[in-house]
């Protein structure tokens, strides 16, 4: 979240669009993360720079967040659909301090897991709770 097209469209708008999915487990029908940015800074014409990507600590904990929601899930497959500069964040999430993420020493699966995504790519990724 760190520029107007990361924002997205509050949940009652959405849902005219695609109204067969389950909005349930939203908290928030706008974007929350984005209106502290902006609480935080201003509306993007007044501060151009990146928001979250330079907030560390609050991308550790939604990452953290995240993962722990995923390990409460039924579910064995997900497919997860974000914007590329979270999981950036989150597969490179020791860059930031954090450990998070254990890679057991496969150094080639860390260099790969750390590279910037590309546009629309998928990555399959094995998750492993202890």
């Amino acid at each position: 979240v760190n520029f107007t097209c990361d924002a997205r469209r509050s949940i009652s708008e959405i849902k005219g669009d695609f109204p067969m999915i389950d909005y349930s487990l939203l908290e928030h029908d706008h974007d929350d993360v984005w209106q502290k940015y902006e609480d935080k800074f201003g509306p993007q014409s007044a501060f151009t720079h990146e928001r979250e990507s330079k907030d560390h600590a609050h991308l550790q904990a939604r990452a953290s967040k995240f993962f722990t929601w995923i390990a409460g899930r039924a579910e064995t497959e997900l497919a997860v659909v974000t914007h590329s500069c979270f999981l950036w964040n989150v597969f490179a999430h020791s860059r930031l301090g954090g450990d998070l993420l254990d890679y057991e020493r496969d150094l080639d699966l860390k260099n790969h897991m750390e590279q910037w995504f590309d546009n629309c790519e998928m990555r399959s990724v094995l998750v492993v709770f202890q």
